[in-house]
């Protein structure tokens, strides 16, 4: 119970860090004052090269905290813990009547004959 809820707050910090890190770069980039005259690139071309820049360092940011993950874990996955979804309903159903005739009928079987 305590291992999921750890692993959920390591997978919200996971994504607020790497948010925080692409908004400092999208701030940092951006300028404050006017370009000079000499090169002007438009105000379009500044805020794309900007949030290109800041999505490439957030997703990096990501990809890093992500392998840290993996290498604490000792490259082992997750366990997946099933649900009471996930278990199959055929598990849920009681024993079959013994009068009932099995789908394959096994040849060892000493059971009336359910063919008719």
């Amino acid at each position: 119970m305590h291992a999921e809820g750890w692993r959920r707050l390591w997978q919200l910090a996971k994504w607020l860090v790497s948010i925080a890190v692409g908004v400092w770069c999208f701030m940092t980039v951006m300028p404050t004052e006017a370009p000079p005259a000499d090169s002007t690139p438009t105000v379009g071309q500044i805020l794309v090269s900007a949030l290109i820049m800041s999505g490439i360092a957030g997703t990096a940011t990501f990809g890093l905290l992500h392998a840290l993950e993996w290498v604490y874990r000792g490259f082992r996955p997750l366990p997946i813990n099933p649900s009471v979804e996930a278990i199959p309903l055929a598990l849920n159903t009681p024993e079959s009547a013994p009068d009932q005739c099995p789908a394959l009928p096994r040849p060892d079987d000493k059971k009336p004959d359910c063919s008719s």
